[in-house]
């Protein structure tokens, strides 16, 4: 889209208004107000292609900028992050690495801890090496982001998968600073998708072994920054060696990666009407069906974003942008409730661009399956309401499958393969026919499990020692059962009403029982409340067994066990556990849970 604009633009001299330029970009009619004004700020300010006549109000081409000047002359500032997860709205920065680069040659470095505000995860910690005590004295990001921006001034950014770094970089830099970094982008995915497009793999080790650089201390930022300096050198050499001297012409080698359709197949008022508010987005194609689903923090700054098609943005993003003609959106300001809304419209809908599982928080469980003439162990990553029983839930699939090796061989109950992936989800469990006879033993053992497990995890030790007294019961296992003081170690078992506050001054309640999600409601006014009691004692007494499970309710199910686990997960939670042998005790206190009378 900037190239077919630049190209627009360069044959008109005296530049174009934002009216004339919204035209262009959108279906039907652009408006050029407030949004517009703002919307083209954003698609153009960063491109050294672009400059705004703000006397005349007028967009005009550049014709000697950054993206033209030789290869050799150009400041890239290469930069990788560190952070508290791999999606940008759990991403706090850790860590930021940079080195700027004229003519292939090092001539100044950053690099710097970063203390993200929460807690790092255990799995980023083991992947990266940077943990809470390392960042405990490190500064904010407030203190940081203006010196990374004062450094990257007048360059290039550079980034292995720019669409994480320099988004979450501009992100902060906005909120702290009032406005991007100012730095056009390159990504040395599209990079090397445009130069070497018979690569099966583009991931930073797989170009790095393609040619033959040295990846030692990967996963700090410094070391992978370098590294990707070193492969954008490498890159740029293949476009040297084809005839490019300019960015422009290594952009230009194949189908330019900023280039997008001419129009956006959206009305500039879908946009408008996006609130600044936390909830889930649906994007369809011309025949309605849709494309994708997906929860934002901030709806309209995401589809924004979106829109307004970043350079590095994936040929994914690309294609489903130049395919959406309808946006429609939920409001759901607690993360619980834009979690459960977002996993049902992607099972209700189908969406064609949504990766399976990928919208689901990464959760493991031990899993004990009684069958009618077997018994199995294994590591599952979706609570089902299958009868089985489920320990956890746990953020480690190493963690899970140790445990389930060991309870296995402990209790001598056959070791199943782990049910962990797209295909473990309800309904799409294999059930193999047996046809030798029952193994009661098996099936005892499994019970003696299930009730040592039951009665807390100091008596499974007992359990394991009167069984085994040769193996130190390993510190995964320990760690599972860490669960069993703070919250109960048995997923399959939990029954609560989660309360997280919603839209106005309205809550939002999920009832679970025995593990399973039993459904929701929003709770306005008092007599609500009574509706809810009303409806968790009615739940409770009906059986559920043998009734089928909808996907959505299973991945809703592994989305609560999760959500109980990292608690306090938002400001105003609250947990309401229930004890089925006396549900009017247990609901005494809905009404302060809450927060209303009644």
């Amino acid at each position: 889209m900037r190239h077919e604009l630049h190209t627009y633009l360069s044959g008109r001299p005296d530049g174009a208004g934002s009216q004339e330029l919204l035209d262009l970009l959108f279906d039907g009619r652009g408006r050029d107000n407030e949004f517009g004004a703002l919307f083209l700020e954003r698609l153009l300010s960063e491109d050294p292609r672009f400059e705004f006549d703000s006397e005349r109000r007028r967009w005009r081409a550049v014709d000697d900028h950054l993206f033209s000047q030789p290869l050799d002359s150009v400041p890239f500032v290469v930069v990788d992050l560190e952070a508290t997860g791999n999606r940008i709205d759990e991403g706090g920065i850790t860590e930021i690495g940079a080195v700027k680069v004229i003519g292939g040659a090092e001539v100044e470095a950053f690099e710097q801890l970063v203390n993200p505000g929460r807690a790092i995860p255990p799995y980023v910690s083991k992947l990266t090496g940077i943990n809470d005590s390392l960042v405990a004295d490190a500064p904010r990001i407030e203190e940081v982001i203006g010196k990374f921006r004062d450094f990257a001034k007048g360059s290039v950014l550079v980034a292995h998968n720019a669409s994480f770094d320099s988004i979450l970089l501009n992100r902060e830099s906005s909120r702290l600073l009032g406005g991007p970094l100012g730095c056009p982008t390159l990504c040395t995915i599209d990079i090397a998708n445009e130069m070497i497009p018979d690569l099966e793999r583009t991931s930073l080790d797989a170009l790095a072994v393609h040619f033959g650089l040295d990846m030692e201390a990967r996963h700090r930022a410094m070391a992978d920054a370098r590294l990707t300096a070193q492969v954008l050198q490498r890159l740029l050499d293949i476009a040297k060696e084809r005839g490019a001297t300019s960015i422009d012409g290594v952009l230009a080698e194949g189908e330019p990666v900023a280039r997008r359709r001419f129009v956006l197949n959206v009305a500039q008022a879908a946009l408008e009407a996006l609130p600044a508010a936390a909830g889930v987005y649906r994007l369809s194609d011309e025949q309605g069906d849709a494309l994708y689903v997906g929860r934002a923090a901030d709806l309209r700054a995401k589809l924004v974003e979106l829109f307004s098609v970043t350079t590095h943005a994936s040929a994914r993003d690309i294609k489903m942008v130049s395919e959406v003609h309808g946006i429609d959106f939920v409001q759901a300001p607690s993360e619980l409730e834009a979690f459960l809304e977002e996993s049902r419209q992607i099972r209700d809908y189908d969406p064609s661009t949504n990766r399976g599982g990928k919208h689901l928080p990464r959760t493991f469980f031990v899993k004990l399956v009684c069958e009618r003439s077997r018994a199995q162990i294994c590591a599952a990553s979706r609570l089902l309401a299958d009868g089985s029983l489920y320990l956890g839930p746990v953020r480690n699939r190493a963690l899970a499958e140790e445990s389930a090796r060991y309870l296995s061989a402990v209790f001598d109950i056959p070791l199943g393969e782990p049910a962990i992936g797209p295909r473990a989800r309800a309904g799409s469990r294999r059930r193999r026919r047996d046809e030798s006879a029952v193994d009661e033993g098996c099936l005892r053992r499994a019970g003696e499990l299930r009730d040592a497990v039951s009665r807390g995890f100091d008596a499974l030790q007992d359990e394991i020692r009167a069984r085994d007294t040769s193996t130190k019961i390993p510190s995964a296992l320990h760690r599972l059962g860490r669960l069993d003081k703070q919250l109960g170690w048995v997923a399959s078992s939990h029954c609560y009403v989660a309360v997280v506050p919603s839209v106005g001054h309205s809550k939002f309640a999920a009832l679970v029982i025995d593990g399973r999600f039993a459904g929701s409601t929003i709770v306005r006014t008092p007599p609500d409340v009574d509706e809810l009691r009303s409806f968790v004692r009615r739940r409770l007494s009906q059986s559920e067994a043998g009734k089928p499970e909808t996907v959505a309710e299973a991945d809703a199910n592994s989305i609560l066990a999760t959500w109980v686990r990292t608690r306090p997960p938002e400001p105003g939670a609250r947990i309401l556990w229930l004890d089925p042998g006396d549900v009017d005790g247990s609901l005494a206190g809905l009404g302060d849970a809450l927060s209303l009378d009644g």
